[in-house]
């Protein structure tokens, strides 16, 4: 019980602050970038580099690899990285007015016209090892997601709160067709009538029959 409260509170702090960057997104974009370079003394070449990017109700993840050993894929890597940083240094910054934060523009699916979009690309040699993964995903189906768990539960209290009010009123907790104490199936939906007392009954016959030992 105690987690199932703490995954509810957690589900809807989150979506509270995904509604405010939603509601952000529409005024101004943020983006954040970050590089990491690690030039090892055998000359090999690492670099990791990923961000984030919103506007217009959207969300995209960048994340980008290089491990090489080639002195062409270093020189290009990093002539790429210097032409990158000068319109979009690492960092934070924001952009005004914000657009959708979705590259492939030509995509005419059904899920990018939903706002969805993925791209996985890698590329392996010898001396070179490349990876580039970009996901964009509206920011309506991250409130969605985050508030689905809290929905479901309180969705599911209520229905369980009115088939106990049924029952305990006399009536079938699915259809609420009136019932009498004779009946063992509900004549409206001709399902089993559960007996609330049932378990109860049990649990104190095995009781009485464990004391009487």
């Amino acid at each position: 019980m105690l987690f199932r409260r703490i995954a509810i509170v957690v589900s809807l702090v989150l979506a509270g602050g995904v509604a405010l960057l939603w509601g952000r997104s529409y005024a101004v974009g943020d983006r954040y970038r970050w590089v990491r370079i690690e030039d090892a003394p055998s000359g090999r070449f690492v670099m990791n580099s990923g961000g984030l990017a919103t506007g217009i109700g959207g969300i995209r993840f960048v994340y980008e690899t290089v491990d090489s050993t080639d002195p062409n894929v270093i020189e290009r890597t990093r002539r790429r990285l210097d032409g990158i940083s000068r319109w979009a240094p690492p960092g934070y910054r924001t952009i005004e007015p914000p657009r959708y934060p979705m590259r492939d523009t030509s995509n005419d699916s059904v899920l990018a016209s939903l706002g969805f979009h993925f791209d996985h690309w890698s590329n392996s040699s010898p001396t070179t090892h490349q990876r580039q993964l970009t996901v964009t995903v509206p920011f309506w189906a991250i409130f969605l997601a985050l508030t689905g768990y809290p929905l479901g539960r309180y969705v599911a209290g209520v229905v369980r709160r009115q088939r106990e009010d049924r029952l305990a009123l006399g009536l079938c907790p699915r259809c609420g067709m009136p019932l009498n104490e004779a009946l063992m199936r509900c004549p409206g939906c001709d399902r089993p009538i559960p007996r609330p007392n049932s378990a109860e009954n049990a649990l104190s016959s095995a009781g009485e029959a464990r004391s009487a030992v």
